[in-house]
């Protein structure tokens, strides 16, 4: 039996994974820096944004670039500032000299009612919370509507700066929910107490509150693992001393509910800072920097086993580490931080792997000259938060063709993580199996997401054998025998040969065998030779009347030749007919007109393949 299986990748979480979707192909980042990866290798692009550390971008399914914001602004896919795009409150301060300097300070999210709007969350910096100006640090959205500006979107002037909290800590993640549903994550400034908010098409709904360890938050990074399962932040002040230095406080996660519980302190400092930090795609390891010089790796497989994750530290090297997100090639980036006059960005190339075999490389990526900010020499933290989405409306897959063997069947199996299959005859069960041809369909909703997938099943024809029958030759004329089978089949001959063909000249029965996907199949032909002496049969007359009957002359031979003539003549003694080929004949004409009636004389000259030759020569009537 032949299985099909319907590989249709549900979209995974990804408060960091960007995914195969290509709407996080493009990264907008730092002082005017931007990386591409729509060619596979990612490829610096320059762009219009300046800021240290939160910035937000998104791209269409196709890869191209729609948007993107430091907070204070949003600017279009042609770099420009969208008509409403100046003004947005948020990410900290718009001067040259510290711009936008809160860690996650924006976030896009796709909005679960319409996908042509998108909501732009932004953060307030902590040096306009904790220190003067004193604000409330709050937490704020606007939405980008894409259909407005002739399709270069805008952000629509009512939905603007709206407050959604305050006392909100720099630390900003998204994640998915159940059903066509995200949920905000953020964390409390002064108290350990971590807000999520579900987001779905009636808009933004009240916090879930948990309660962490942690009661001051400052910098860092907050992430959610791909497999939606636990969340990790970075702490840089001890909840007992309030002393600076590093953590990581890690939690299981709640995707139903969007709570957070069972949270434990790892990889605790004494001195020192944490930063960034990344979950492996495959959510086991853990990454995060020890600023601005280490970088470690912990297995977290054992969550929540704090003495176990402590003991599987492995410093990884040492180097400027900052902000971090995982790639659609699914490495690692890490931006630099406090580079001085030469920056890179890391890159840990296999992030699943223990240990050394993460394979990190600090100097992956050069960063360009423009990526320096012109007032401080430095370069941006952050690589920019990626856009996590709802698959949403409809899509339609191509058609997958296949070939079933006579008496087979195929299992079609949707993928498990869809919850209704309806199939073009009315099956609602996510296997079917399929025993004849034809086209079939199956219609599958996921959360927001209706897809259609289609099958063509064919028939593989199985018929196979040699050409040739069963014949007997004149020795010395030798016989080619043909295979014939379906495509993508091998032939195995008795005298050796793996061709689709054969050239014979000795007696024997010859076999053939025909191997495919639908098993192995045999054929054989009995080839004779005889000595064959050639006796031409020559008619004495023929009527070229146009009857159909009898209006041809031509010997009969019937073994083969290496040379043959044949010459007719009239009374006169000219030539009014000749031929090389034996199986060509005279019609009665001669220069284009008919031939008068009456005697004419034949002479014929061949040489068997023996290499014996022959002269017959005779005369006939031609009656009218």
């Amino acid at each position: 039996m032949y299985r099909y299986v319907l590989l249709l990748a549900a979209g995974i979480c990804c408060c960091l994974i960007a995914g195969a979707q290509k709407e996080n192909n493009q990264w907008v980042f730092g002082h005017q820096t931007g990386l591409n990866f729509n060619s596979g290798a990612p490829v610096f692009f320059q762009t219009q944004i300046a800021t240290r550390e939160g910035a937000a971008s998104v791209s269409d399914k196709e890869g191209h670039l729609l948007f993107y914001s430091n907070g204070n602004k949003v600017w279009n896919g042609l770099h420009n500032v969208m008509p409403n795009g100046d003004g947005l409150l948020g990410n900290g301060s718009n001067s040259p000299l510290y711009p936008g300097s809160s860690t996650q300070g924006v976030a896009i999210v796709q909005s679960p009612q319409n996908a042509q709007q998108y909501y732009v969350f932004v953060l307030d910096a902590l040096e306009e919370t904790i220190f003067s100006p004193f604000l409330p640090a709050y937490l704020r959205y606007s939405i980008v509507d894409m259909s407005l500006n002739n399709g270069l979107g805008d952000v629509i002037a009512t939905q603007k700066n709206r407050v959604v909290d305050s006392g909100i800590a720099e630390q900003m993640c998204i994640a998915r929910g159940l059903g066509c549903s995200y949920w905000l994550i953020v964390h409390q400034l002064t108290t350990p107490v971590y807000k999520a908010f579900r987001i779905d098409a009636q808009g933004i709904h009240a916090p879930v509150l948990s309660t962490g360890i942690y009661r001051s938050i400052f910098s860092g990074e907050m992430k959610v693992s791909p497999d939606e399962t636990k969340i990790a932040m970075t702490v840089n002040t001890l909840p007992d001393t309030f002393t600076s230095a590093g953590a990581i406080e890690l939690g299981g996660f709640d995707k139903a509910t969007g709570s957070i519980s069972n949270v434990v302190l790892v990889d605790r400092q004494n001195t020192g800072q944490k930063y960034g930090l990344s979950f492996s795609p495959d959510s086991r390891k853990l990454y995060s920097g020890n600023a601005p010089y280490e970088l470690v790796q912990l297995d977290v497989s054992t969550y929540p086993d704090t003495a176990s994750i402590n003991n599987s530290k492995v410093s990884l090297g040492t180097g400027h580490f900052g902000g971090m997100r995982t790639g659609p090639d699914l490495k690692i980036y890490i931006a630099p931080i406090w580079p001085g006059t030469t920056a890179y960005i890391s890159r840990i190339n296999d992030p699943n792997q223990a240990g050394l075999a993460c394979n990190l490389d600090t100097i992956a990526l050069a960063m360009p000259a423009t990526s320096f900010f012109p007032a401080t020499g430095e370069v941006g933290l952050g690589l920019g938060t990626p856009l996590v989405l709802l698959r949403q409306g409809m899509e339609e897959q191509q058609t997958h063709t296949f070939a079933l063997c006579p008496g087979d069947s195929v299992q079609l199996a949707a993928d498990a993580g869809y919850t209704n299959f309806s199939w073009e005859d009315g099956s609602t069960l996510r296997e079917r199996t399929i025993r004849n041809t034809g086209l079939y369909w199956v219609t599958e909703k996921q959360e927001c997401a209706v897809l259609v997938d289609s099958f063509r099943v064919t028939l593989t024809d199985t018929l196979s054998g040699i050409r040739e029958g069963d014949t007997t030759l004149c020795v010395g004329a030798p016989l080619s025998l043909h295979a014939f089978a379906g495509t993508q089949s091998g032939y195995s001959w008795s005298s050796g040969s793996a061709g689709d063909s054969i050239t014979v000249t000795e007696d024997g029965v010859y076999r053939l065998q025909v191997t495919n996907s639908c098993g192995t199949f045999y054929d054989s032909v009995r080839v004779g030779f005889v000595e064959c002496v050639c006796h031409p049969f020559m008619p004495n007359a023929f009527s070229p009347n146009r009857d159909g009957l009898n209006d041809v002359l031509k010997p009969r031979i019937a073994c083969p030749l290496s040379f043959y003539l044949f010459s007719v003549y009239n009374r006169y003694g000219q030539r009014v007919f000749a031929s090389f080929d034996p199986g060509k004949g005279w019609d009665g004409t001669f220069q284009g007109k008919d031939a008068d009636q009456g005697t004419y004389f034949y002479h014929i000259r061949y040489t068997s393949v023996q290499g014996v030759s022959y002269v017959l020569k005779g005369d006939l009537s031609l009656i009218r």
